[in-house]
Protein backbone atom coordinates (compact mmCIF):
# COMPACT_ATOMS: atom_id res chain seq x y z
CA UNK A 1 0.00 0.00 0.00
CA UNK A 2 2.82 2.40 0.87
CA UNK A 3 4.01 2.51 -2.74
CA UNK A 4 0.89 4.46 -3.82
CA UNK A 5 0.63 6.76 -0.79
CA UNK A 6 1.75 10.35 -0.64
CA UNK A 7 4.28 11.36 2.06
CA UNK A 8 1.41 12.75 4.12
CA UNK A 9 -0.57 9.53 3.77
CA UNK A 10 2.45 7.48 4.79
CA UNK A 11 2.11 9.07 8.24
CA UNK A 12 -1.05 7.00 8.60
CA UNK A 13 0.93 3.74 8.54
CA UNK A 14 1.91 1.91 11.72
CA UNK A 15 5.73 1.59 11.84
CA UNK A 16 5.43 -2.03 13.02
CA UNK A 17 2.82 -3.69 10.79
CA UNK A 18 3.18 -1.09 7.96
CA UNK A 19 -0.60 -0.94 7.54
CA UNK A 20 -3.07 1.84 8.24
CA UNK A 21 -3.35 2.31 12.02
CA UNK A 22 -5.94 0.17 13.81
CA UNK A 23 -6.99 1.54 17.22
CA UNK A 24 -3.83 3.70 17.50
CA UNK A 25 -2.36 4.64 20.88
CA UNK A 26 0.14 7.40 21.58
CA UNK A 27 3.20 6.85 23.76
CA UNK A 28 4.92 9.36 26.03
CA UNK A 29 7.65 9.75 23.38
CA UNK A 30 4.91 10.93 20.93
CA UNK A 31 5.16 7.85 18.69
CA UNK A 32 1.90 6.19 17.73
CA UNK A 33 1.34 2.47 17.18
CA UNK A 34 -1.55 0.10 16.65
CA UNK A 35 -2.62 -0.99 20.11
CA UNK A 36 -2.36 -4.64 19.12
CA UNK A 37 1.12 -4.08 17.66
CA UNK A 38 2.33 -2.41 20.85
CA UNK A 39 0.94 -5.19 23.03
CA UNK A 40 2.48 -7.80 20.76
CA UNK A 41 5.86 -6.06 20.99
CA UNK A 42 5.70 -5.70 24.77
CA UNK A 43 4.53 -9.28 25.29
CA UNK A 44 7.54 -10.57 23.36
CA UNK A 45 9.88 -8.71 25.76
CA UNK A 46 7.83 -7.87 28.90
CA UNK A 47 10.83 -6.62 30.89
CA UNK A 48 11.98 -3.94 28.47
CA UNK A 49 8.83 -1.74 28.21
CA UNK A 50 10.48 0.39 25.54
CA UNK A 51 9.07 2.12 22.49
CA UNK A 52 9.88 -0.14 19.51
CA UNK A 53 10.60 2.96 17.39
CA UNK A 54 12.90 5.12 19.55
CA UNK A 55 13.54 2.68 22.46
CA UNK A 56 12.32 5.25 25.01
CA UNK A 57 10.88 3.91 28.25
CA UNK A 58 7.16 3.07 28.02
CA UNK A 59 5.05 3.41 31.20
CA UNK A 60 3.54 0.20 32.51
CA UNK A 61 0.00 1.60 32.39
CA UNK A 62 -2.14 1.33 29.27
CA UNK A 63 -1.30 4.24 26.89
CA UNK A 64 -4.13 6.56 25.80
CA UNK A 65 -5.82 6.11 22.44
CA UNK A 66 -4.89 8.56 19.69
CA UNK A 67 -8.44 9.42 18.70
CA UNK A 68 -7.44 12.16 16.27
CA UNK A 69 -5.19 9.77 14.36
CA UNK A 70 -7.85 7.09 14.44
CA UNK A 71 -10.39 9.47 12.89
CA UNK A 72 -7.89 10.44 10.19
CA UNK A 73 -7.27 6.78 9.36
CA UNK A 74 -10.97 5.97 9.18
CA UNK A 75 -11.59 8.98 6.93
CA UNK A 76 -8.65 8.01 4.72
CA UNK A 77 -9.92 4.43 4.33
CA UNK A 78 -13.45 5.58 3.52
CA UNK A 79 -12.19 8.00 0.87
CA UNK A 80 -10.13 5.23 -0.74
CA UNK A 81 -13.10 2.89 -0.78
CA UNK A 82 -11.47 0.75 1.90
CA UNK A 83 -13.60 1.57 4.91
CA UNK A 84 -13.68 -0.63 7.95
CA UNK A 85 -16.48 -2.80 6.59
CA UNK A 86 -14.44 -3.53 3.44
CA UNK A 87 -11.02 -3.96 4.97
CA UNK A 88 -10.18 -7.50 6.10
CA UNK A 89 -8.98 -7.53 9.67
CA UNK A 90 -10.02 -3.93 10.42
CA UNK A 91 -13.41 -4.81 11.83
CA UNK A 92 -14.34 -8.43 11.18
CA UNK A 93 -15.29 -10.76 14.03
CA UNK A 94 -15.15 -9.18 17.47
CA UNK A 95 -14.20 -10.48 20.90
CA UNK A 96 -17.36 -11.65 22.63
CA UNK A 97 -16.06 -10.37 25.98
CA UNK A 98 -14.65 -6.94 25.07
CA UNK A 99 -16.40 -6.22 21.73
CA UNK A 100 -13.07 -5.32 20.10
CA UNK A 101 -11.59 -6.65 16.87
CA UNK A 102 -9.80 -10.01 17.12
CA UNK A 103 -6.41 -8.74 15.98
CA UNK A 104 -4.00 -11.22 17.63
CA UNK A 105 -3.58 -14.97 18.04
CA UNK A 106 -2.60 -16.41 21.44
CA UNK A 107 0.05 -19.09 20.94
CA UNK A 108 -0.50 -20.64 24.39
CA UNK A 109 -4.29 -21.04 24.17
CA UNK A 110 -4.39 -21.22 20.36
CA UNK A 111 -7.29 -18.80 19.99
CA UNK A 112 -8.03 -15.37 18.57
CA UNK A 113 -7.91 -12.51 21.06
CA UNK A 114 -8.43 -8.75 21.11
CA UNK A 115 -6.06 -6.18 22.54
CA UNK A 116 -7.92 -6.12 25.88
CA UNK A 117 -7.58 -9.91 26.20
CA UNK A 118 -3.79 -9.46 26.12
CA UNK A 119 -3.97 -7.41 29.33
CA UNK A 120 -6.46 -9.67 31.11
CA UNK A 121 -7.10 -13.39 30.64
CA UNK A 122 -4.07 -13.86 28.39
CA UNK A 123 -1.57 -11.80 30.36
CA UNK A 124 2.06 -12.97 29.97
CA UNK A 125 1.14 -15.21 27.03
CA UNK A 126 2.91 -15.19 23.67
CA UNK A 127 1.10 -13.73 20.65
CA UNK A 128 1.47 -13.25 16.92
CA UNK A 129 -0.55 -11.49 14.21
CA UNK A 130 -3.54 -13.29 12.73
CA UNK A 131 -1.95 -13.45 9.30
CA UNK A 132 1.16 -15.18 10.63
CA UNK A 133 -0.85 -17.65 12.70
CA UNK A 134 -3.04 -18.50 9.73
CA UNK A 135 0.06 -18.90 7.57
CA UNK A 136 1.58 -21.36 10.06
CA UNK A 137 -1.65 -23.33 10.29
CA UNK A 138 -2.04 -23.49 6.52
CA UNK A 139 1.58 -24.54 6.07
CA UNK A 140 0.93 -27.37 8.52
CA UNK A 141 -2.07 -28.38 6.44
CA UNK A 142 0.02 -28.25 3.27
CA UNK A 143 2.56 -30.55 4.93
CA UNK A 144 -0.25 -32.90 5.95
CA UNK A 145 -1.59 -32.83 2.40
CA UNK A 146 1.82 -33.78 1.06
CA UNK A 147 1.89 -36.74 3.44
CA UNK A 148 -1.64 -37.72 2.41
CA UNK A 149 -0.67 -37.50 -1.25
CA UNK A 150 2.28 -39.81 -0.64
CA UNK A 151 0.01 -42.31 1.12
CA UNK A 152 -2.59 -41.99 -1.61
CA UNK A 153 0.05 -42.73 -4.24
CA UNK A 154 1.20 -45.78 -2.28
CA UNK A 155 -2.33 -47.14 -1.96
CA UNK A 156 -3.03 -46.57 -5.65
CA UNK A 157 0.20 -48.36 -6.54
CA UNK A 158 -0.81 -51.26 -4.29
CA UNK A 159 -4.24 -51.37 -5.92
CA UNK A 160 -2.65 -51.42 -9.38
CA UNK A 161 -0.44 -54.25 -8.17
CA UNK A 162 -3.54 -56.19 -7.14
CA UNK A 163 -5.06 -55.61 -10.57
CA UNK A 164 -1.91 -56.89 -12.24
CA UNK A 165 -1.81 -59.87 -9.88
CA UNK A 166 -5.40 -60.72 -10.77
CA UNK A 167 -4.62 -60.57 -14.46
CA UNK A 168 -1.58 -62.76 -13.92
CA UNK A 169 -3.60 -65.34 -11.97
CA UNK A 170 -6.26 -65.43 -14.68
CA UNK A 171 -3.69 -65.70 -17.44
CA UNK A 172 -1.67 -68.33 -15.58
CA UNK A 173 -4.73 -70.43 -14.86
CA UNK A 174 -5.95 -70.07 -18.44
CA UNK A 175 -2.60 -71.26 -19.79
CA UNK A 176 -2.51 -74.15 -17.33
CA UNK A 177 -6.03 -75.16 -18.28
CA UNK A 178 -5.21 -75.17 -21.96
CA UNK A 179 -2.13 -77.28 -21.35
CA UNK A 180 -4.01 -79.76 -19.20
CA UNK A 181 -6.76 -80.09 -21.80
CA UNK A 182 -4.25 -80.59 -24.59
CA UNK A 183 -2.46 -83.32 -22.63
CA UNK A 184 -5.62 -85.17 -21.64
CA UNK A 185 -7.02 -85.10 -25.18
CA UNK A 186 -4.08 -87.28 -26.21
CA UNK A 187 -4.74 -89.80 -23.45
CA UNK A 188 -7.05 -92.73 -23.38
CA UNK A 189 -10.71 -92.47 -22.38
CA UNK A 190 -9.80 -94.05 -19.08
CA UNK A 191 -7.83 -90.96 -18.09
CA UNK A 192 -10.68 -88.50 -18.70
CA UNK A 193 -11.94 -88.78 -15.13
CA UNK A 194 -8.51 -87.86 -13.84
CA UNK A 195 -8.45 -84.89 -16.19
CA UNK A 196 -11.81 -83.64 -14.89
CA UNK A 197 -10.64 -83.92 -11.28
CA UNK A 198 -7.48 -81.95 -11.93
CA UNK A 199 -9.41 -79.25 -13.79
CA UNK A 200 -11.83 -78.91 -10.88
CA UNK A 201 -8.94 -78.54 -8.43
CA UNK A 202 -7.38 -75.88 -10.62
CA UNK A 203 -10.63 -73.92 -10.80
CA UNK A 204 -10.98 -74.03 -7.02
CA UNK A 205 -7.47 -72.69 -6.57
CA UNK A 206 -8.16 -69.95 -9.09
CA UNK A 207 -11.36 -68.94 -7.29
CA UNK A 208 -9.57 -68.90 -3.94
CA UNK A 209 -6.78 -66.66 -5.21
CA UNK A 210 -9.20 -64.32 -6.97
CA UNK A 211 -11.30 -63.99 -3.81
CA UNK A 212 -8.17 -62.93 -1.92
CA UNK A 213 -7.23 -60.44 -4.63
CA UNK A 214 -10.74 -58.96 -4.74
CA UNK A 215 -10.86 -58.66 -0.94
CA UNK A 216 -7.51 -56.85 -0.91
CA UNK A 217 -8.60 -54.51 -3.73
CA UNK A 218 -11.83 -53.64 -1.86
CA UNK A 219 -9.90 -52.66 1.28
CA UNK A 220 -7.54 -50.48 -0.76
CA UNK A 221 -10.49 -48.75 -2.45
CA UNK A 222 -11.88 -47.83 0.98
CA UNK A 223 -8.52 -46.39 2.05
CA UNK A 224 -8.30 -44.40 -1.20
CA UNK A 225 -11.81 -43.00 -0.66
CA UNK A 226 -10.96 -41.92 2.92
CA UNK A 227 -7.74 -40.23 1.84
CA UNK A 228 -9.51 -38.45 -1.05
CA UNK A 229 -12.14 -37.10 1.40
CA UNK A 230 -9.38 -35.87 3.71
CA UNK A 231 -7.63 -34.08 0.83
CA UNK A 232 -10.87 -32.40 -0.22
CA UNK A 233 -11.54 -31.25 3.38
CA UNK A 234 -8.08 -29.74 3.81
CA UNK A 235 -8.34 -28.03 0.42
CA UNK A 236 -11.54 -26.24 1.54
CA UNK A 237 -9.91 -25.27 4.88
CA UNK A 238 -6.89 -23.70 3.15
CA UNK A 239 -9.12 -21.66 0.84
CA UNK A 240 -11.00 -20.13 3.82
CA UNK A 241 -10.30 -16.61 4.97
CA UNK A 242 -7.75 -16.32 7.83
CA UNK A 243 -10.29 -15.28 10.45
CA UNK A 244 -12.88 -17.91 9.50
CA UNK A 245 -10.19 -20.54 9.27
CA UNK A 246 -8.88 -19.92 12.80
CA UNK A 247 -12.26 -19.77 14.52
Amino acid sequence: MAAVLSPLEEDLLCPLCCEVFRDPVILRCSHSLCRACLLLCLSSDPLSHKCPVCRSKVPAEDPPRNLALRNLCETFLRERGQGQSARPGFEGPQCGLHQHALALFCLEDEELVCADCVCSAHRDHRFCHVKKAAGLRKEALRTARRTLNVKLGAFKAARDGCDQMGQFVRSQCLDAGSQIRAEFEKLHEALRRDMAARLEALEQEEAKKLRWVESRAEKLEKEISNLSDALCSTKHAISDQDICFLQ
